[in-house]
């Protein structure tokens, strides 16, 4: 028994709990020791909105400091198309002067980075279109 397969084995009751408590569980990084006998795993509870999506850290910082960003606290979760691409709101990284909003992919759920100025115009030109 190696610690990568007794991490998955966890993962895999974690997932189950997480159904039961009505959560999302999330198995982070770990750090594995040079013989694979001892391992801790980071792990990230998350507890769900009324539709069923994780609130994180980075969608409470959104609602909390939208404003800073001339954004809207109900602009969390809006759709925009980037690249041919749609993308919905998911967050916002307090840190990251560049790239502070965070949003994913409606097609691979993948997150990615964004400026805010180029979420603006990307808002403004559908909500000119719709």
């Amino acid at each position: 028994r190696n610690a990568g397969d007794i991490a998955d084995k966890v993962e895999k009751e974690l997932q189950e709990l997480a159904g039961k408590l009505g959560v999302k569980i999330e198995r982070g990084n770990g750090t594995f020791s040079p013989s694979g006998k001892n391992f801790e795993l980071k792990v990230k509870i998350a507890v769900l909105n009324e539709s069923g999506e994780a609130i994180t850290p980075e969608s409470e910082d959104f609602r909390t400091y939208a404003h800073l960003y001339e954004f809207k606290p109900n602009d969390l979760g809006a759709v925009f198309e980037h690249k041919g691409a749609e993308f919905k709101i998911t967050g916002l990284n307090t840190r990251s002067r560049k790239y502070p909003i965070i949003a994913a992919s409606i097609s691979t759920g993948k997150s990615y980075k964004f400026s805010a100025e180029l979420i603006k115009l990307a808002l403004d030109r559908r909500r000119e279109a719709a």
